[in-house]
């Protein structure tokens, strides 16, 4: 899995937050470990709005602007609850009433509203 974000990207990201960037190899692990869920969540939007390697110069349209925000996003929830808390884990579901929603666990929230403004994160409700 290639990393949507780049570590470039990373430092930018966490400049004037509380946290520090990763080492070189653990930052490119944790925005592959990122883009892995990010991928899973937006049902593998990726293959269809991704190029690698980015073209030079790389100007990013609308639905990899989000993949790349999202994966900054992820990568820093990661930093803010830990590595461990960054897992996929079983896609559990809720019920009201007849309607049922899917839920992907630890994506993090902001991750998951910019998948959602850009149309990458998929609703699936189902009605019975």
């Amino acid at each position: 899995m290639v990393a949507y974000a780049t570590v470039e990207e990373l430092d930018e990201e966490l400049e004037g937050s509380p946290y520090e960037s990763p080492d070189t190899p653990v930052a490119e692990r944790m925005l592959r470990d990122a883009s892995d869920l990010i991928d899973v969540a937006s049902a593998h939007a990726g293959d269809f709005h991704w190029v690698d390697p980015r073209p030079d110069p790389f100007v990013p349209t609308t639905h990899q602007s989000a993949l790349i925000k999202a994966t900054l996003e992820q990568v820093v929830y990661m930093l803010e609850v830990g590595e461990e808390h960054n897992v996929i884990g079983p896609i559990r579901s809720v019920q009201v009433g007849r309607v049922t929603y899917p839920q992907i666990g630890r994506l993090a929230p902001k991750a998951r509203d910019t998948l959602w403004d850009a149309g990458l994160l998929q609703s699936r409700v189902s009605i019975r």
